[in-house]
């Protein structure tokens, strides 16, 4: 991987990570694999409850192919009796954050979003 393509990728995890700590105050946030953990660590740890985040920041975006990366990063992650949900946190320059989940997972994610974010949204 280029340079260039890895610093952009750090600038997106931690933007990501800032997002994060801004909008849902999740002030524990860190940088995942590359801070500290393995290769299926989650991009984001301390993010979202019970999800396994992947973080691109990238103009040319293969979204099945980087959700195939974080379902297959949450699986090797995860206890089977508490599976993570997997997600991915994706933008372009200039352009807000997205975030893509499986629809089945949807509910469970909305769950897990309330949790991370407590009684002040309800």
């Amino acid at each position: 991987m280029p340079i260039n393509s890895r610093s952009k990728g750090i600038r997106g995890e931690l933007q990501w990570r800032d997002f994060l700590r801004q909008y849902l105050n999740l002030q524990d946030c860190e940088r995942g694999a590359q801070r500290s953990g393995s290769a299926d660590s989650p991009d984001v740890k301390n993010g979202i409850p019970d999800t396994h985040c992947e973080v691109k920041y990238t103009e040319k975006l293969n979204i099945y192919k980087a959700m195939e990366q974080s379902i297959r990063d949450a699986q090797t992650a995860s206890n089977p009796e508490e599976p993570l949900i997997p997600y991915v946190a994706h933008r372009k320059n200039a352009e807000q954050w997205h975030i893509t989940i499986n629809a089945h997972n949807m509910i469970h994610f909305a769950r897990a979003v309330l949790r991370a974010y407590g009684d002040e949204i309800l």
